[in-house]
């Protein structure tokens, strides 16, 4: 039984970090519309991080694509919106135009950091060449004869090797997620930017040597960490909107 624990510790070593993740994201629910619900505008999700390239290996589909359905979650949890109608061409292309008349809000938005770190983790995750040897790697060994002294002694030192790699990989360290994002809106209706606003988060946690370096514990440093952004953003948002609605109100007060 020992040995097989033993084993199944090396091996999950061995394949730490190989697989992809999904995102990890704690994903909101849709909250019930006002009767006087807004039209909102919403360009798709533009990315300006310079490591996105690095990071997109981390998960199984485009996390950018995922983050741009994200975000229309959110804009749906709020409870503001009756509609929220999505742009597919960027903001530079004047995908907005004519639509002053029939929506109430543009937003913009471009992902603008994305990232994982470990600070005070230096790589010790041990890996197969930390425990055999080049030619064995590459396959140059033959039938290997299990009886020999040898070659049990060999065994027996990778088994020593491993174990002392095991300790340190169980140790804990700190894992961190990163996440910003700048954000434009729009009133359609006064043509006043409302926010004009980047919004920048970082998430942190303790996690064994082992596994800080794995696709999920990376998935989930920076799924938090986007959901602070997400969350900073929004009460901006509703903030916005409220202070809106009440200058329309005052002003069709005044007006009559």
């Amino acid at each position: 039984m020992r040995k097989r624990i033993i084993t199944g510790i090396i091996m999950a070593i061995l394949l730490a970090g190989c697989q992809k993740a999904q995102f990890d994201y704690a994903y909101p629910k849709r909250a019930k519309v006002k009767s006087d619900g807004y039209i909102i505008a919403c360009h798709r999700l533009t990315n300006q991080s310079k490591n996105y390239s690095e990071i997109k290996k981390i998960f199984e589909t485009d996390p950018l694509l995922e983050m741009d359905r994200i975000l229309g979650m959110e804009l749906q949890s709020t409870g503001l919106f009756q509609d929220i109608r999505r742009i597919s061409s960027s903001p530079q292309k004047n995908g907005s135009v004519g639509m002053e008349q029939t929506t109430d809000f543009l937003l913009c938005c471009s992902l603008e950091n994305i990232r994982w770190e470990a600070p005070k983790y230096k790589k010790s995750l041990p890996g197969p060449e930390d425990f055999l040897s080049p030619r064995l790697l590459k396959g140059e060994f033959g039938t290997l004869d299990l009886t020999d002294f040898w070659t049990q002694f060999f065994f027996l030192k990778i088994f020593f090797k491993a174990k002392d790699r095991i300790e340190e990989a169980c140790e804990k360290t700190e894992v961190c997620g990163g996440a910003g994002m700048h954000v434009r809106l729009r009133d359609c209706r006064s043509g006043q930017i409302l926010i004009d606003k980047s919004y920048a988060s970082r998430y942190s946690e303790q996690r064994m040597k082992i596994d800080c370096a794995s696709s999920t514990a990376k998935a989930k440093v920076i799924g938090k960490a986007l959901k602070m952004v997400m969350k900073d953003f929004k009460e901006d948002l509703i903030n916005s909107v409220e202070k809106r609605k009440c200058y329309v109100q005052v002003s069709k007060d005044d007006s009559e």
